[in-house]
Formats: C-alpha cells, sequence, structure tokens
C-alpha cells in the first residue's frame, strides 16, 4: 500500500522563494499489525 507523498516545486515563479531551500518529511506510523497512518 501507499506509505506517504512527496511532492516537488521544481520551477522558479514570481514571489516564490529564490534559493534552495529543503524542509523535513512528515513520516507516517503504524497504528497496528494491520493499519498505517499516513501523514
Amino acid at each position: 500500500g501507499d506509505l506517504g507523498f512527496l511532492y516537488l516545486d521544481l520551477y522558479s515563479r514570481k514571489d516564490k522563494f529564490p534559493g534552495c531551500a529543503h524542509f523535513a518529511i512528515k513520516g507516517g506510523r503504524k497504528l497496528s499489525k494491520t493499519q498505517y497512518q499516513l501523514p
């Protein structure tokens, strides 16, 4: 099944931060043997 999502914003545009940036990825968690909570 799905473990999460990845979003990339690769193109420049007006009013966007001009330099390189990275941010922490929010992880999901295992709720039980059969359930996983997506972030």
